[in-house]
């Protein structure tokens, strides 16, 4: 065989044919390129599937935590409800984020001379507000107590998963 046709192994530095793929001394792969290794297609094949059941399961979402401070409530309007003893309240709730969220939890805090009168606790399943915009909130109070304020304070919202 001629020195042109020969090629050093880089394991083992013994000469082995170009046209080899497999070093005849240590038998290690002389073929290098990484995207033939198993190891690195297992990789390829998996990394998507993992990948999507992590955004289903919700490992990527953004927590609510840590974008509480993007929000702004204000009440907007009251209004008596006929023939029950109540008030239907109106908020304006302001989402500075770039995150869309839906299915609010909330809680309804009712005050009078700066003492609590009530706290109610609710759930909107059907309620979405987009990225840096408003959405409007219809809360039903039993509470029809004269001189009292009310604050709405959001617990919990979640992000789409779609």
């Amino acid at each position: 065989m001629k020195m042109s046709d020969l090629q050093l192994c880089t394991h083992c530095q013994s000469e082995v044919p170009k046209k080899a793929t497999v070093c005849a001394c240590c038998r290690r792969d002389l073929n290098h390129k990484w995207y033939k290794k198993i190891q690195f297609s297992t990789v390829v094949t998996f990394l998507p599937f993992v990948l999507f059941v992590g955004y289903l399961k919700g490992w990527f979402e953004p927590e609510f935590s840590n974008y509480q401070g993007d929000f702004k409530t204000t009440q907007v309007n009251m209004l008596k409800i006929p023939d029950v003893q109540g008030n239907r309240l109106i908020f304006k709730i302001e989402n500075t984020s770039d995150v869309k969220w839906e299915n609010l939890s909330y809680e309804l805090v009712s005050t009078k001379d700066n003492n609590i009168v009530e706290v109610e606790t609710g759930n909107q399943r059907a309620w979405v507000i987009q990225p840096q915009s408003a959405s409007y909130l219809m809360v039903d109070s039993l509470d029809d107590v004269n001189g009292v304020s009310w604050q709405l304070n959001i617990k919990n919202l979640e992000v789409p998963l779609f």
